[in-house]
């Protein structure tokens, strides 16, 4: 047999066979004896042939052990992770409470700087500190007594406030949430069998009691809506239904009877019609919450988003419509007020010829033009000169209404005989003036009082922030002679307290706190007793009373009394925000330089601003079912 080569050619070429199969072996998927040719392909009288390898440049994959080494450094990442969040959160914070100001701060008469208060100098490593001397009112207060009596050996009642006051910071500062569903979705047409109604005889009696007391204030506010006939019709629509009826209907009747037996109660004194008219609210707040988004504007449903009005076309259709609109009008004017914002109703859009010469008509236009001309954001931009002049003009038009009212109240109370007389007008009324005063004191807050003024807000502005109290207090005394107090005293309290904002009191208590007035403390106190039911049967609508608000500011205002009591310098300071005398809580009897000790330009444009703000928040806080 012939060999194959000798075995250094042998050894060569086992060698040089260290390759893959040939490309044709693989094709073929036999052995191959990786020769070149290869044994296979020579027999087969093939090509032998070898494509070109594409090694891999991949490292050696190694097994990656998650040990307890890795999870720390994973838990240091997270950890400054979250260091990162909190800086930033803290650095917006910052930014938004202090506001930096374009100037360093008020000078004193000597030219030297005026020290800030310990608990507010700036330091690098706190930026969440508040220059409470610097800002605007009443929460910076708050803050500045709270913050002080950590620092002080105090008693228990003083412990007691300070805790609640923190509550209050904590209420104040958090963000608005939505309140909880209170009243139940579950649909009227579906479930009509389980609605509670007061009795039928009940709701037969009071409707020919509202008929025949027409001339009752609330019954002819009511007709303004719609009339009563019309009301009685729906009604008897909702009793005695041989067609089923609408939501809107529904809304209607149940929003009527509950004021015509609240009207009733009051009179009558009768506790089950408490029942029956807490009942009727109820089902209208529930009806209510079940609108859809897109409602028709037609009438009848404007009339039962206002509690009221209209379905049927008749010949007094203009009139009708025309009452309608002025009682939205005053509804729109005043809430849009309380909520800050502009009203959705524009005087300059109203089509009408003639507008009626009604007090409340006439302070509800001065209410958007307040709003519009002096809070809004361009109002703040007007020059104190400009200012001034639309305050005067609007001061003027509320004293006539306030005059017109005053008139009315005396003619309803002191004209007619004792069986006539209705006492629970007079309430309305006098809670009506009561909404005058403190507008006209909102308007005239806007007004800057002149350089070298001892106190920051003006002698007329303080004037009728006391008449306010004072008519409160005729409307408390007139309040007593009605049947069931209690359910007046609410009703007074969310239409002269809640639903309108109500200056005075913030006004006074600044004033008392710069001016260490403890007889001005003592009226508030009083004003804030006078605030408290009576009884403990009736529970208020909110968890928050503004007898307990008002009450505990009181307590805070006596408190900072106590921290600075001792000799204090006749001079007062005006401070860029305008409210708080920039006095140091752990040094009692620091002096206090005039408001003429630095030039206007270094006074905070945006004082006003802020002060409109932080009252509507502070208002804000009876709205919502704040725990403090």
């Amino acid at each position: 047999m012939e060999m194959r080569g000798n075995p250094v050619e042998e050894q060569e070429r086992t060698f040089r066979v260290a390759r893959r199969s040939c490309d044709q072996c693989r094709t073929r998927k036999i052995g191959c004896d990786r020769g070149s040719p290869c044994a296979p392909c020579i027999s087969a009288r093939l090509s032998c042939t070898h494509s070109a390898v594409a090694y891999s440049s991949a490292s050696t994959k190694q097994r990656v052990l998650i040990s307890a080494k890795y999870e720390q450094k994973i838990d240091g990442i997270a950890r400054d992770i979250d260091g990162i969040k909190q800086m930033l959160q803290t650095l917006q914070v910052a930014e938004h409470e202090f506001r930096p100001r374009t100037v360093s701060g008020p000078q004193s008469t000597q030219g030297s700087p005026m020290p800030l208060p310990r608990d507010t100098q700036l330091h690098p490593e706190t930026n969440s500190e508040i220059v409470w001397g610097h800002s605007a009112h009443m929460i910076d207060f708050i803050k500045a007594i709270v913050r002080d009596g950590a620092s002080r050996s105090t008693g228990p009642e003083a412990n007691q406030v300070l805790s609640t006051l923190q509550k209050l910071l904590h209420a104040l500062e958090s963000p608005p949430q939505a309140l909880g569903q209170r009243y139940s979705r579950e649909g009227i047409a579906s479930n009509r069998d389980g609605i509670n109604m007061p009795p039928q005889e009940s709701a037969v009696t009071v409707l020919r009691w509202a008929k025949e007391h027409a001339s009752n204030a609330r019954i002819s506010w009511l007709a303004k809506l719609l009339p009563l006939d019309r009301f009685t019709n729906i009604c008897q629509n909702l009793y005695f239904s041989v067609q089923d009826y609408s939501e809107i209907e529904f809304i209607l009747a149940n929003g009527f009877l509950s004021y015509v037996f609240f009207e009733h109660v009051v009179v009558s004194g009768r506790s089950d019609y408490a029942q029956y008219s807490r009942c009727c609210r109820d089902n209208l707040n529930t009806a209510l919450s079940q609108l859809p988004l897109l409602i028709p504007s037609s009438i009848e449903v404007v009339a039962a988003l206002t509690l009221g009005p209209y379905t049927e076309r008749t010949d007094d259709l203009w009139l009708a419509q025309q009452r309608l609109f002025w009682a939205v009008y005053r509804l729109d004017k005043g809430i849009s007020l309380r909520l800050g914002q502009s009203s959705t109703i524009r005087d300059e859009e109203i089509s009408l010829s003639s507008i009626p010469d009604d007090p409340g008509v006439r302070t509800a236009s001065i209410q958007g033009r307040a709003y519009n001309e002096l809070y809004s954001p361009k109002g703040l931009l007007r020059e104190d000169a400009e200012r001034a002049y639309i305050a005067a003009s609007l001061g003027t038009e509320l004293k006539q209404c306030i005059n017109d009212t005053r008139d009315a109240i005396l003619e309803n109370a002191g004209g007619l005989s004792a069986n006539t007389a209705d006492p629970v007008g007079v309430v309305y009324m006098q809670c009506e003036l009561i909404c005058q005063y403190s507008l006209l004191t909102l308007v005239l807050r806007a007004v800057p009082v002149s350089l070298g003024a001892v106190c920051s807000i003006s002698e007329e502005c303080l004037k009728v922030a006391r008449e306010a109290l004072r008519a409160h207090e005729e409307c408390i005394t007139t309040m007593r002679s009605c049947k069931n107090e209690p359910l007046m005293l609410l009703r007074y309290l969310n239409w002269a307290i809640v639903h309108c904002p109500f200056p005075p009191f913030s006004i006074l208590l600044t004033h008392a706190i710069q001016m260490m007035d403890v007889p001005e403390i003592e009226h508030l106190e009083r004003f804030a007793a006078s605030l408290e039911p009576s009884g403990s049967t009736t529970k208020p609508d909110t968890i928050t009373e503004p007898h307990h608000l008002y009450n505990i500011l009181c307590k805070a205002a006596r408190l900072y009394l106590d921290f600075n009591t001792g000799p204090v310098s006749g001079n007062f300071i005006r401070l860029e925000s305008d409210t708080i005398p920039n006095i140091d809580f752990t040094e009692p009897g620091l002096g206090r330089t005039s408001v003429a000790a630095f030039p206007e330009s270094r006074l905070d444009e945006g004082w006003l601003g802020q002060w409109f703000h932080e009252n509507q928040l502070v208002m804000s806080v009876l709205d919502e079912n704040a725990f403090f």
